[in-house]
């Protein structure tokens, strides 16, 4: 077993992208099996990335899922979960630092739960809940006879979330592990709110896909 080791990797995004790079990043390890590299296929048999700078997003012409796809798509979720596993316990204390640069995220979500009218008794997804700062205002909207399910990628995160559901006495609410892409809408959902969340996700199109279809 050999290691090809490349550092300060850029690729850059198809012509006529907004962004320039697809992403960059310091050093990336690769750990496969090399008997001649002239002649033979090189297989990538695990992939670690280090100070990852922007969301990896793979362009297809064909449009398939290839296996650089699915290697990426696979350790980008495990980065975004790890970033966040770390942030979790202050994450909203942190959060509310943002409003000294003028950042106005709970005006934000505010309006975000007004836009999707929802009513007493309604059932209501929070995707990519994080530590359920969107719950207080949620519940004032759904009351205690409405249905709260927040979904999120981090364990970490969804724990936070635990917590303020415990505190508030809120039995409404329940809390899925899961990442976006994968979650399996129930049969009535009335309402879907997702913050500051989507622009993480991978397969965010996949998402906004599904989330309509349940509605």
């Amino acid at each position: 077993t050999k290691n090809l080791n490349v550092y300060n990797l850029k690729m850059e995004n198809p012509k006529g992208s907004e962004l320039p790079n697809a992403f960059t990043c310091k050093k990336i390890n690769f750990n496969s099996n090399i008997k001649n590299i002239r002649s033979s296929t090189l297989t990538i048999n695990s992939i670690t990335l280090d100070d990852m700078v922007k969301a990896v997003e793979i362009y297809n012409k064909s449009g398939s899922d290839n296996n650089w796809s699915r290697i990426m798509k696979t350790e980008g979720k495990k980065i975004v979960a790890d970033t966040y596993r770390e942030r979790a316990e202050n994450y909203d204390f942190t959060a509310g630092l943002y409003c000294l640069i003028g950042f106005k995220g709970m005006e934000l979500r505010r309006s975000a739960v007004k836009e999707i009218k929802l009513k007493s008794g309604d059932t209501v997804i929070d995707m990519g809940c994080g530590t359920g700062l969107n719950f207080p205002l949620l519940q004032d909207t759904v009351g205690p006879k409405g249905r709260i399910i927040g979904v999120d990628l981090t364990d970490a995160m969804l724990k936070q979330a635990g917590k303020r559901c415990r505190k508030n006495g809120w039995t409404n609410i329940k809390l899925i592990n899961s990442d976006a892409a994968d979650f399996k809408f129930p049969q009535k959902v009335d309402g879907i709110i997702s913050t500051f969340a989507l622009t993480y996700c991978q397969e965010c199109d996949k998402v906004i896909q599904s989330c309509s279809k349940s509605l």
